[in-house]
């Protein structure tokens, strides 16, 4: 009598798959669940130089995310994600775009996209037309607010609660 070798775990595994598990009572395995990549921890706060886990730039990575706003989004209003020594960064307080005092910044109180009253601010909590977040391409990612209702908001959540200080 000549015994039969048993199959290994995985070509009985394979058998389920390409079955589909039916009349097993088994769920499919495939197909697989795909998570976004993990992002780096980030490093620690006592170093110098060191960007703080929720500022915008540790957002997105490589994919640079910028603001517009006013009358048909011509109005450029900074990089959300770049560094803090990119000229046209929010982050830069040397910059255009990370000055208190200058029009075509968040930072500027008086202006529209700073304003704690203007429909265009980011920092008007019941804005109905804040600064949209787009990449490079065009792509939309969603609104720059602390109006956390607006179903427009995407990844602006994310960027609410450094948002929130810069408004306070």
């Amino acid at each position: 009598m000549k015994i039969k070798p048993l199959r290994s775990l995985a070509a009985v595994a394979g058998s389920f798959v390409q079955m589909g598990c039916q009349g097993t009572g088994y769920a499919p395995l495939y197909p697989p669940i795909l998570y976004p990549p993990i992002p780096p921890p980030p490093a620690p706060a006592s170093l110098p130089g060191v960007i703080e886990p929720r500022s915008p730039s540790f957002v997105y990575g490589a994919t640079k995310l910028m603001i517009f706003g006013g009358p048909n989004r011509r109005v450029y209003l900074g990089c959300l994600n770049c560094s803090q020594i990119a000229t046209d960064s929010v982050l830069n307080p040397a910059g255009e775009h990370g000055s208190p005092v200058l029009q075509e910044s968040i930072y500027n109180r008086a202006g529209p996209y700073g304003s704690l009253v203007s429909p265009e601010s980011a920092c008007n909590p019941i804005a109905n037309d804040p600064p949209m977040i787009l990449d490079q391409s065009g792509r939309y990612y969603g609104r720059l607010t602390l109006n956390r209702v607006t179903p427009q908001i995407g990844i602006g959540l994310q960027f609410f609660a450094w948002l929130n200080r810069v408004c306070r």
